[in-house]
């Protein structure tokens, strides 16, 4: 799951996995935030391994900590991985 800011780059790592865009930008989103929230959450309950991919600081630039309020909310247990470069 990732959004606008990921460099496309990144993704060639993930060649396996399902893809799925959620990205926000100029006043249009493709997704709601709670629908993200959503997705992650049924994902995961579905026993699927989930990665929300985020460009920049999620905490300051983006709706992480509503991310990790919903998984807290559903019983999710989560990891969060800061810092991964893009190539």
């Amino acid at each position: 799951i990732y959004d606008h800011l990921v460099n496309t780059n990144m993704l060639r790592f993930a060649s396996s996995a399902e893809l799925i865009y959620v990205g926000k930008k100029a006043g249009y989103a493709s997704i709601t935030q709670n629908e993200i929230n959503k997705l992650m959450i049924d994902s995961a309950l579905g026993r699927k391994v989930v990665v929300r991919l985020k460009g920049g600081d999620p905490f300051i630039f983006g709706r992480g900590g509503e991310e990790v309020q919903a998984l807290k909310e559903a019983g999710i247990r989560f990891t969060i991985v800061p810092g991964i470069p893009s190539p």
